[in-house]
């Protein structure tokens, strides 16, 4: 499963309690994308804490680095609809790693057909 950068928001501030006890449960099925990693860590505001609880998150994450075959994808997906660069990045990482995509902005990504998009609440079920 690819997770994207508000759901390590999300874990790393304790939004959802159950949600750093997943993650930490299937960490050796987890996987980010290197622009996930860029956003999250390039925040302007993180605190020094935040930013060493954060480096130690993405150490234990595979973070797949953004390729030509996924920069191919990040731009058929831009040509297809107005999507920011960044969520078309994690959308083709998703489609070509084949995995799912957590986020919790799913409304983002549902249009995208070849992608399977997974939200918090479906973790719960």
């Amino acid at each position: 499963m690819l997770i994207d950068s508000n759901i390590i928001i999300y874990a790393s501030k304790l939004t959802y309690p159950f949600l750093l006890t997943y993650l930490r449960e299937n960490e050796s099925n987890l996987t980010t994308s290197a622009i996930c990693q860029i956003e999250v860590l390039g925040y302007h505001q993180l605190k020094k804490v935040e930013k060493l609880y954060l480096e130690n998150f993405f150490k234990a994450l595979n973070v797949l680095p953004i390729n030509s075959e996924i920069i191919q994808k990040t731009i058929e997906l831009k040509q297809k609809r107005n999507i920011p660069t960044p969520d078309a990045i994690v959308a083709a990482t998703a489609i070509v790693y084949n995995i799912p995509l957590l986020t919790q902005n799913k409304k983002d990504f549902v249009k995208i057909k070849s992608l399977t998009v997974l939200s918090i609440e479906d973790l719960r079920s």
